[in-house]
Parts: C-alpha cells; sequence; structure tokens
C-alpha cells in the first residue's frame, strides 16, 4: 500500500520548503569579528527594554554529571527576530579535553516564526561574553588602566584578552590559571598574538597588580583575596552564574561600586551578589544598576579614580539576539554559511 501524497499538515496548506543557513565558528569568526561584537552589544544595551520580551533563563541541573543545561530565549520586536540559546555546561569536560560549554543558537523570523538559521553556540557566548566585559569597562575602568589580570585559561580567558585589550591601552596581561603549567601553557600559545607581554602570575601577585580584572573561571570559590587589590580597579566577574557560587569574597565587594548584566538576573543566579547580600559584607545600595543604565546616562559607572568597579555578568538573552542577527545579517551579505532546505 502506498500512503497517498499530501500538503495538508494538521489542518493547513502546507507552505514552500523553508531554506535555512547554518553557520559555523569559523563563518562567525568571519562574520561578527570582536569589534563589531563591541559595537552590537554596546548597541543592544542601548535598547529600550520595552522593544524586548526575554524571561529569565530556565536552569535544569543535571545531577548524575553536576553539569548544567539552560534555554535562554529573547524577542526584539523592532529587530523583527526571536532566537533562543540552548546550552549545557559540563564541569568534567575540561578532564576530557571537551570545552565545558556547549551550546547552540537558533534564529527565527518575527513575522512568520521561520527557522532562519542554526549557529555555534559556542563562539556566540564566548564573542558576546568578552565584548560586553569590553563596554563595560569602556564604561566603568580608569581611562589611563593598562595593567590586565585574566583568571582563568578556558576559551572566555583568550576572548576577553583579545576585548579588553581593544577598549583600553593595556601594556601587560597576567595570567593565573588553576594551575601554574595551565597559565605557562596558556601564555605560551597566545603571547604571539599580542603586542603587549603575557606573564605568568599568582593570584595575588595577578590581583595586586591589576588595573583590569576579569575573572573567567568555572570556580564555585573566591579566585583571590580582595584585600589585595588596589584603589581604582575594574574587575569583570563573568565565570559563576549560579545563586551558590562564586569567584570574589566579601573584601573584593565590601566597599565596590556594581554595575550588572540585568538586575533580575543577577538577583536570580549571582552568587557573587548574593552570597555577600545575605551575609552582610554587601548593600543593595552599591549595586548602582544595570549596564543599559550606564550606557543612557541614568546611574554612573565610575564616580572618582579611587573606588573598585565590579561588573558582574551572568549572560543575557539580548546579547545572543543581537549577536546573532548581527552574524546572520553579515553572512547574508557576504555569502557565507550553508543553505540547506528543511
Amino acid at each position: 500500500m502506498c500512503w497517498p501524497v499530501t500538503t495538508e499538515i494538521f489542518g493547513s496548506t502546507q507552505s514552500p520548503m523553508s531554506r535555512m543557513l547554518v553557520l559555523s565558528a569559523v563563518d562567525l569568526q568571519r562574520v561578527l569579528p570582536m569589534p563589531a561584537a563591541i559595537d552590537a552589544m554596546e548597541e543592544a544595551f542601548a535598547l529600550n527594554s520595552d522593544e524586548f520580551q526575554i524571561p529569565v533563563r530556565s536552569q535544569f541541573p543535571l545531577r548524575e554529571s553536576n553539569g548544567i543545561f539552560l534555554l535562554m530565549p529573547a524577542h526584539a520586536a523592532r529587530l523583527g527576530k526571536i532566537g533562543i540559546k540552548l546550552v549545557s555546561v559540563f564541569p568534567g569536560n575540561a578532564s576530557r579535553g571537551i570545552d565545558p560549554v556547549q551550546a547552540s543558537y537558533l534564529l527565527f523570523s518575527g513575522e512568520d516564526g521561520r527557522l532562519l538559521s542554526i549557529m555555534d553556540g559556542k563562539y556566540i557566548t564566548a564573542v558576546r561574553t568578552a565584548a560586553t566585559s569590553a563596554v563595560a569597562t569602556k564604561w566603568m575602568a580608569r581611562k589611563s588602566a593598562s595593567r590586565l589580570s585574566i583568571f582563568g585559561t578556558g576559551t572566555q580567558a583568550i576572548y576577553h584578552l583579545r576585548a579588553v585589550s581593544l577598549v583600553r591601552p593595556i601594556a601587560e596581561a597576567r595570567i593565573c590559571g588553576l594551575t601554574t603549567e595551565n597559565s605557562a601553557a596558556f601564555v605560551k600559545a597566545w603571547t604571539q598574538e599580542f603586542p603587549f607581554p603575557l606573564l605568568v602570575s599568582s593570584s595575588n601577585e595577578a590581583a595586586t597588580q591589576a588595573d583590569i580584572l576579569c575573572t573567567c573561571t568555572d570556580s564555585s570559590l573566591p579566585v583571590f583575596q580582595g584585600s589585595v587589590l588596589k584603589e581604582g580597579t575594574h574587575i569583570n566577574a563573568v565565570g559563576a552564574f549560579r545563586p551558590n557560587t562564586r569567584e570574589l569574597d566579601d573584601d573584593a565587594v565590601r566597599s565596590a561600586r556594581i554595575v550588572v548584566d540585568t538586575m533580575d538576573g543577577a538577583m536570580a543566579e549571582a552568587g557573587d551578589i548574593l552570597i555577600p547580600l545575605a551575609g552582610g559584607a554587601l548593600t543593595a545600595r552599591q549595586i548602582v544598576g544595570d549596564l543599559a543604565q550606564v550606557i543612557a546616562g541614568n546611574a554612573a559607572g565610575r564616580l572618582n579614580e579611587g573606588e573598585v568597579t565590579i561588573f558582574k555578568s551572568v549572560g543575557f538573552a539580548l546579547q545572543d539576539l543581537v549577536t546573532g542577527i548581527k552574524a546572520y545579517e553579515s553572512a547574508l551579505q557576504s555569502g557565507l554559511g550553508r543553505e540547506i532546505n528543511l
């Protein structure tokens, strides 16, 4: 018996075959290099909040692997697109030589719901996170800040090194990984890319010397002693994204001026803020606003040269959506990517 051919699907006439663009990490690196990503993130945080719908992301703990699965949807009506990032974080992957963060990004038409593109979500995550830290650094760090310290030796470490060095005149960068061997391997792998020296550093040395400090680790405990920070240091804290994990200790946040990516996200997920708030080391008035308010001029990222400033990021789906849209439009213009039929 042969089944009859029909164009009816769920009671409606089937639309013409959809064409979708697949963008690999290599494609994305070409269509959205770091300078363009920084511009895109500044544009994203300048958008009016009334122009998008973004729920706090869904988190599904994976008990067997101590991992987590995240869903991050976003809709921006004025941009005419809907997007969702699917992310898994498996801490044990590092011991297997696999990136702990795995992700895919799906971009849809906001007019008719068609799937327009599937993209490598790891690049989207890496470039938008570091680019957002660069935007925060631009608005919050001292203009003369030139000594950078990076905690971590993974993907976010190299992307932050690239991003921050585009917005401040970096003269040297200290690298502090989980082990000295990890730090040395990172320096050896990337030193030729930059015009300034990369230096293997201990935790407290990296913190003491920094004008700008980026924590890009998967640690659940503080990675340096906040008491050794010098006046005027700016910190981008991006690694911890669960209420019970932190990269910064009480001393680091005790007298700091803090800006977050979004208040809803920070108050739901940022252990770097929630833990010291609960313990009394941090007061709510120290959290002066989100990055959008700083860019709009409704909150100050820095009041004087001597204060310690912190940008705390847990990730925001609008970052992914704007990054995805920019990459998709650039790929269409340049003819990159692979078009397939669905």
